[in-house]
């Protein structure tokens, strides 16, 4: 049954795995239709089973641990013992000798059997009531952050459970995450999340909605009476991506896209009322040939900051940045923000407090995927022109900018290669600018910088307990305290 397999020697447990869109146990699976999984098994000795390696681990041994979407369980076998963790249930099984076993589920029961290699046929040796809740989750993808005033941190994310998307939302408090909530979940998917929260602790979240012949900008919030239905902008023709959202100063939501409705992408603004709960209407920000691409935002009281990755003729492509006053509804001119030259990409901004617009992006005009940065005045007059803000080991992207409000300290994550030797595709020739980084490495890490006297200090590498890749950090705007940063890590890379 299993198609992929890893392994994670700590606590010495070895899980198949068969959990992602496209896997036969992921697409097909139905409790209430029931499953038969078959898979042999031989414990020759069990390591370490006097060690306590982790508090949580009540049981060890080999795991098999299953997930149905309405139910789950984990069997750990021991040398002569069987244990049910969720039904917390145990066998006397010699499970030494070659088994094939046959695992069985529908409902609330699960039926395990076993099949000696001298033997024709499987015998029933346990049934256990299948007790363990839980979801069709599937993998969590692209999650986004926002730190309230009162230092809760606040997670948003979407789910390719179901193989459509659904949108799930967690709140750490107290040194505790809470239960993952499903909040958005429509027929046709959605995906592509971001997060804000107000003064009032009403939470925002912004997301792309897929239809029937597109997708439009979804935005649903959390009050004291619970969360609200979507109410949706970019209704029409096309896709609508990589939304982002802002607060002006009366916290109301500002809300950029990039839309598809024309022939060539363009970014729009809307701006979501608190006080009417609805939407404006829209504008359009760019007007670019060959169009406008993943918009990054920012805002300070009630001047809002847009950038973008604007297309050129021969595919290159360039940082614009945009100015738009919510009061007045004055939309200033599109400043280009980074060289002519290279493949500039994934913009991020963040305007301080102090007031200087920061605006950081990737690019290859060096034949490496390097980030640069550009320090603008509100009025988007050039502090400090372009320079390469980070060192990079060929793959840096995916940048984010967040400034620790107690300091004023501004930090810069972002994703590269563990080192300078783990490349996928050596970018060799810096005048091909049709060359791009289409695919994550398999060797990759999460970096932080600070930003002190016109530059950013070298990249801290952030090291984990395991060797699991990393990918797409997302960090707060504004945080006070440690920085939180959210990423995606497979759980066999």
């Amino acid at each position: 049954m299993a198609i992929e397999y890893g392994a994670d020697t700590k606590g010495g447990k070895w899980y198949y795995t068969n959990n992602k869109f496209g896997t036969e146990w992921f697409d097909n699976v139905d409790n209430s239709k029931g499953w038969t999984v078959d898979f042999s098994l031989r414990v020759v000795d069990v390591k370490n089973n006097d060690i306590l390696l982790d508090e949580d681990i009540k049981a060890r041994g080999v795991g098999v641990y299953v997930n149905d979407g309405s139910r789950q369980e984990e069997i750990n076998f021991l040398k002569q013992e069987i244990s049910f963790v969720n039904a917390d249930k145990s066998i006397t099984y010699d499970t030494t000798g070659e088994i094939d076993y046959r695992l069985i589920g529908k409902k609330d029961n699960i039926k395990l059997f076993a099949r000696a290699s001298d033997e024709t046929t499987h015998s029933e040796i346990a049934d256990i009531n299948f007790s363990g809740r839980a979801t069709k989750n599937g993998n969590g993808l692209k999650p986004a952050v926002f730190e309230d005033a009162s230092g809760n941190i606040h997670a948003v994310w979407h789910d390719d459970g179901g193989g459509i998307g659904n949108i799930y939302y967690s709140k750490y408090m107290s040194g505790v995450w809470s239960d993952p909530e499903l909040i958005v979940d429509n027929d046709n998917g959605n995906q592509f999340v971001d997060i804000i929260v107000d003064i009032d602790e009403d939470v925002y979240v912004v997301y792309e909605s897929k239809s029937d012949d597109g997708s439009l900008i979804g935005l649903v919030f959390k009050n004291s009476i619970g969360w609200s239905e979507p109410y949706y902008t970019g209704v029409g023709p096309g896709y609508c991506k990589n939304v982002k959202l802002t607060f002006d100063s009366r916290f109301n939501v500002c809300v950029v896209w990039s839309d598809e409705r024309y022939v060539h992408p363009q970014i729009y603004l809307n701006v979501f009322s608190k006080e009417d709960v609805s939407w404006r209407g829209e504008i359009k920000l760019s007007n670019d040939e060959y169009g406008a691409y993943r918009p990054s935002i920012s805002s300070y009281l009630d001047e809002i900051f847009i950038s973008w990755t604007s297309k050129n003729s021969d595919d290159s492509s360039v940082i614009k940045i945009i100015k738009y006053n919510s009061v007045t509804g004055v939309l200033g001119i599109a400043v280009q923000v980074s060289n002519v030259s290279g493949n500039s990409d994934y913009s991020n901004t963040l305007v301080n407090v102090s007031g200087n617009v920061f605006v950081v992006w990737s690019d290859n005009i060096l034949g490496d995927y390097n980030i640069y940065a550009k320090i603008l005045s509100l009025s988007l007059a050039t502090i400090y022109d372009v320079f390469t803000a980070v060192d990079s080991y060929g793959a840096a992207k995916y940048s984010s900018l967040s400034e620790q409000t107690s300091t004023g300290d501004v930090y810069i994550t972002w994703q590269d290669y563990k080192s300078d030797f783990d490349r996928t595709t050596p970018i060799t020739d810096p005048s091909d600018i049709h060359l791009r980084l289409t695919q994550e490495p398999l060797n990759s890490a999460l970096y932080v910088a600070l930003y002190q006297n016109g530059t950013f200090t070298s990249g801290v590498n952030i090291l984990f307990e395991d060797n699991r890749n990393t990918y797409f950090p997302a960090t707060p705007a504004f945080f006070n305290g440690e920085l939180p940063i959210l990423y995606e890590s497979y759980f066999v890379d």
